[in-house]
């Protein structure tokens, strides 16, 4: 099985995540120069899904008329990230990808992804593991600098220095506890908006919908509960994101809202209105267990929530806040629309952010369904 080691640029795992130099865009049309990106600096993020890149960040000036000449366009978009609120709006692409490991200057690996660029200076690789179209994922479309393409899938790991090894997928003999992943319904891309021939990287990978974990909460007034909720692992946080299914029976004269019993008495603490959350109480204890269901679970930790982690030996607890996520973002002010309530369900997930990987080595094979951790060594 052949992979390719892309290493971080920056060593600072909890405070950074893992980011890598790529370009985007091809550097000629037909032997005549066109405008691309070169060698950007972009955060690795498994909470998100496709490449974010300004236009200031290309090579030339560039406009997305110009853009629409070369590449595949599907419509415009708004994504939208959390707990950092921060939103890009531009058009997505379908363009080339060039990789490079840690600061070396000659490409390690070759792809195409979706790509959505945007006003400004921005250098996002969304690459999760969501159900989401594979098409949007570049790690799952990846080829070495022979042109032999990998198997879509990949290992995220902090052994040795953060990195990511493209192409490698599960097996009965890596020492991994497996996850195994159901197959979902296959999201169509957007509409395509202009006539460039459009030739998607024929690879194996497959949709899947997430794994289950469990997720138990105690406080002080609790002997507490436990939860099966979907497992999102974010290299692009520090925090915990957590957000229940239906979570919410009402609001106060001030709209503000009110969390159902899903939750522990005492398990929350102060609201924050802007950003539509609530961070936990700084007495709830929070215990997560992956794979769900596994008597000896290899990822499981408890931490109090507002504290600080121990530095030695690393810990899987988050350096960040723990959060609740609740309306407005996924239930409108009556809390009675149907449409909101099945997105509030659809995203029913505890987001463990990145710190878990300062313990396991985590593995998402696209192909045969697995995700996976074993503890780093």
């Amino acid at each position: 099985m052949s992979t390719v080691t892309l290493t971080s640029n920056t060593t600072d795992f909890n405070g950074n995540g893992i980011h890598i130099y790529a370009d985007i865009g091809a550097s000629t049309y037909n032997k005549n120069p066109i405008p691309y990106v070169s060698r950007r600096d972009f955060q690795v993020d498994t909470g998100s899904s496709g490449i974010v890149v300004g236009l200031l960040d290309f090579n030339k000036p560039v406009s997305y008329d110009i853009l629409n000449k070369y590449y595949p366009c599907f419509g415009p978009y708004t994504i939208n990230y959390f707990p950092s609120d921060v939103s890009h709006s531009g058009y997505w692409y379908y363009m080339p990808v060039t990789l490079y490991s840690g600061t070396s200057t000659t490409a390690a690996a070759t792809s195409y992804g979706m790509v959505l660029v945007c006003d400004g200076s921005v250098g996002m690789m969304g690459v999760s593991a969501k159900g989401e179209n594979p098409l949007f994922n570049n790690f799952l479309q990846v080829s070495d600098t022979k042109g032999n393409l990998l198997g879509a899938g990949y290992k995220i790991t902090t052994t040795g220095g953060p990195a990511v090894i493209i192409g490698q997928l599960s097996s009965t003999t890596d020492g991994f506890q497996y996850s195994p992943l159901s197959p979902a319904t296959l999201p169509p891309l957007p509409a395509q908006t202009n006539t460039v021939p459009f030739s998607p990287v024929n690879t194996a990978a497959t949709c899947w919908t997430m794994p289950p974990a469990n997720l138990s909460i105690t406080t002080t007034t609790s002997a507490g509960a436990t939860y099966t909720l979907p497992f999102e692992l974010d290299i692009g946080i520090n925090q915990v994101m957590i957000c229940m299914p239906n979570d919410i029976i009402g609001y106060s004269s001030g709209l503000t809202p009110i969390p159902s019993n899903y939750l522990p008495p005492a398990s929350l603490g102060q609201y924050d209105v802007y950003g539509a959350r609530w961070y936990f109480s700084t007495t709830a204890s929070l215990t997560v267990n992956f794979p769900a269901g596994n008597q000896t679970p290899v990822l499981s930790y408890t931490w109090t929530a507002g504290s600080t982690p121990p530095q030695s030996p690393p810990s899987a607890a988050p350096t960040g806040d723990t959060l609740y996520l609740g309306p407005p973002n996924f239930l409108s002010a009556s809390g009675s629309g149907a449409t909101d309530i099945a997105t509030a369900q659809a995203y029913a997930r505890v987001n463990v952010g990145r710190c878990p990987l300062n313990v396991v080595d985590y593995i998402y094979d696209a192909v045969n369904g697995m995700m996976g951790v074993k503890k780093n060594s």
